[in-house]
């Protein structure tokens, strides 16, 4: 199979402490300043809370 360009998946990995709202909000700076979006965000950070995320607040 050949390898074509246009196949190429774009990604970046950032590491943000959850705890720091400014380094939240950094982190979301320097994702749109280089890809003017997000599409896909995946969060790991060992606590389960059955809410949308919308609704979860900086206590939380």
């Amino acid at each position: 199979m050949l390898f074509h360009p246009s196949h190429l998946i774009l990604h970046s990995f950032l590491t943000v402490e959850v705890f720091d709202v400014d380094s939240i909000k950094n982190c979301i700076h320097i994702i749109l300043e280089k890809w003017g979006r997000i599409d896909v965000l995946v969060t790991n950070i060992g606590v389960r809370k059955e809410t949308l995320i919308e609704d979860i607040t900086t206590e939380d």
